[in-house]
């Protein structure tokens, strides 16, 4: 049988779950800036939000990435750049290198290095580690000079696993509502 029809809704809100996520991940690489548009295309190297974020004055749905270069050469027009855009979008447009080669605006994936989507920065990216302040502070922890049982205790306790009774509540674990120590309400 057809998975849309057995699964129905859950089917969907996974397919549209994997969609969102490599759509975050997902940037235009500008080649000659053609068929990018300016506020719908994802092309800023920003993994929180590849948009332009500035309040522009022209029709925003037709203006492409183009329109930004020095009529006639592969260089950003910096004047129209600083007077349209706020700093943010300002500073990652002034970033974006331009090839002097002209070729057509493709797609990479921003997560890995190398521009190639892969399942392992996907599921990083849909664990926000992205970011490796993260993944530093882990690797820190694993390495302290400390017996394992205070490592792996300082890890349940910064992922909040331990099964206090707070967190078994969550799980529905049914717990009696008296006070261990004094035995009240």
């Amino acid at each position: 049988r057809s998975p849309s029809r057995g699964l129905g809704d859950v089917y969907k809100r996974q397919i549209m779950a994997a969609h969102d996520l490599v759509l975050s991940g997902s940037r235009v690489r500008i080649g000659n800036g053609t068929r990018t548009l300016l506020k719908k295309d994802p092309w800023l190297h920003d993994l929180l939000n590849g948009l332009v974020s500035s309040d522009l004055d022209d029709d925003p749905s037709v203006a492409t990435v183009t329109s930004l270069f020095v009529d006639g050469k592969r260089k950003w027009d910096v004047d129209l750049i600083s007077s349209k855009f706020n700093e943010r979008d300002r500073n990652l447009i002034l970033n974006i290198p331009l090839s002097q080669q002209i070729e057509e605006d493709s797609w990479y994936w921003l997560p890995n290095n190398s521009g190639v989507f892969s399942v392992k920065s996907a599921y990083k990216l849909l664990l926000g580690e992205v970011s490796n302040a993260a993944s530093s502070m882990w690797r820190k922890i694993w390495k302290l000079d400390v017996p394992g049982k205070v490592r792996n205790f300082v890890w349940r306790a910064a992922s909040n696993v331990i099964p206090t009774a707070v967190n078994l509540r969550s799980k529905h674990v049914n717990l009696n509502d008296l006070c261990l120590v004094c035995h009240s309400n």
